[in-house]
């Protein structure tokens, strides 16, 4: 019903002045249909041709134009600062623009994490003092600048936004213990900060991970960045069985391996004993994860001398049942699981790429327009406007208007996608950018109406 009222709108007006209608909330109804994920009604050709215009804004170039000005951003610093700082020529705050900006200042930090810890400029046995090198200045300056966005700008957690927090959180604990490492000296100062590298290393992990976010713009790789997210969903659900399952026959195994005769048959070596190898409940939890990929059989397992003669049997009886259940039922479980996943998404991949596109615009339209780390410098700059305006009362009711304000300086023109058309007029252009090319012939601007 909801896809036919909105062809039936588009048709008798326009889809803009729908998407644009505010409830008595002052939520638009673009946002009430991303949020209760009406996918359908966001497919519809009407609300993508306004999407499009909202994602290009008063940029009428050429594709490859487009990709010429990334990687211009990409290979020259001053320009991609140029284009991300609040300025006149405004084009920061197109959602095209602003989303290269994002993504070049990701692959920024991904090149600071790359000579941090994969091939640092300074190895940890030159590192005599915790004073970090410059790069490590400029890694620290890009974890605050992005965690001044989370704060400011909470993004989707839908999806892969989850993965923003937690890389947060795994920098939060490398910094700790780069901290940590003044309390030793000399090879185990080193050591923690090797240990500092690998967290980091996690955290590089996850920023590649997130690339497949900003992929989602994209009609080929939007699709997948939604299968592999639901199918780590799938693969989440599977390990919670196949651990409940590798806990219980690991309990089983380590008290098949429980000795029962007394140690008669000992070798003497000098003033010891060598005693018959035996399992804890840790080394036949790490024997039946490694079974899973056929690098482990029934020889592996160490002799049963203190048990007795049938307990190998048994042995093998229950670690055969292991491989049955885990080969057999949990692994095709897996898969069937995972390709109904693949199949249904796969089905409407056209649908689910058109949603993924419209939260990423919405959400490129609504977060700061500056990237990590310049919005160290352009977020203080607007708190010490506000200050000034409302005297360093912060605490008045007109904060929050201020702060909704805050495009005129360093943020997006809007909080949200149904207020980009009220201001994309003041683009260097001056002239409308953001209404669909049937929206024109109906009197120009249309200030949104409430439904």
């Amino acid at each position: 019903m909801a896809v036919e009222l909105t062809a039936i709108a588009s048709n008798v007006s326009s889809a803009r002045k729908l998407l644009k209608s505010l409830d008595p909330h002052g939520v638009s109804f673009l946002d009430v249909l991303i949020d209760m994920e009406q996918k359908e009604v966001m497919a519809h050709p009407a609300v993508q041709k306004y999407l499009s215009d909202v994602w290009m804004g008063d940029i009428r170039w050429a594709s490859w134009k487009i990709i010429m000005l990334f990687f211009t951003f990409l290979l020259i610093p001053p320009v991609w600062i140029v284009f991300s700082l609040p300025v006149r020529h405004q084009f920061n705050k197109v959602p095209i623009v602003k989303f290269m900006t994002y993504l070049v200042s990701h692959f920024y930090l991904m090149l600071l994490f790359f000579f941090t810890i994969v091939v640092p400029l300074v190895p940890i046995y030159q590192s005599t003092n915790l004073i970090p090198h410059w790069y490590e200045w400029l890694l620290l300056a890009w974890l605050s600048g992005l965690l001044v966005t989370e704060l400011t700008n909470p993004g989707d957690r839908n999806g892969l936004g989850w993965i923003k927090i937690v890389n947060l959180g795994i920098c939060a604990v490398a910094i700790f213990c780069h901290i940590l490492a003044v309390a030793f000296q000399g090879e185990d100062r080193m050591t923690v900060l090797y240990i500092r590298n690998q967290i980091l290393a996690w955290a590089l992990l996850l920023t590649y991970v997130q690339l497949l976010e900003f992929l989602s713009f994209h009609h080929l790789f939007g699709p997948w960045a939604i299968i592999i997210h639901d199918l780590i969903k799938d693969l989440v659900r599977f390990l919670v069985i196949l651990l409940i399952f590798m806990i219980g026959f690991t309990c089983h195994l380590a008290a098949l391996y429980q000795p029962v005769f007394a140690p008669d048959s000992l070798s003497q070596v000098g003033t010891g004993f060598v005693q018959s190898p035996s399992l804890n409940p840790i080394d036949t939890f790490e024997f039946l994860f490694f079974a899973l990929f056929g690098l482990t059989d029934p020889e592996s397992f160490p002799p049963l001398d203190r048990s007795p003669y049938w307990t190998i049997v048994l042995m093998k009886i229950v670690f055969g049942t292991y491989m049955m259940i885990t080969f057999i039922v949990l692994i095709n479980l897996l898969i069937a699981m995972m390709s109904d996943t693949y199949q249904r998404i796969q089905q409407q991949s056209d649908v689910e790429w058109k949603f993924g596109r419209a939260k990423l615009i919405r959400n490129m339209n609504k977060t700061s327009a500056t990237p990590a780390p310049l919005n160290l410098f352009t977020k203080p700059i607007f708190y010490l406007k506000m200050a000034w305006k409302l005297k360093c009362k912060l605490w008045s009711p007109m904060a929050s208007t201020y702060v909704h304000e805050e495009d005129q300086d360093t943020m997006s023109e809007s909080r949200s996608l149904d207020n980009f058309g009220s201001s994309a007029h003041r683009l260097w252009k001056r002239k409308s950018t953001v209404e669909p090319a049937g929206d024109m012939g109906l009197g120009g601007f249309h200030p949104a109406q409430n439904i």
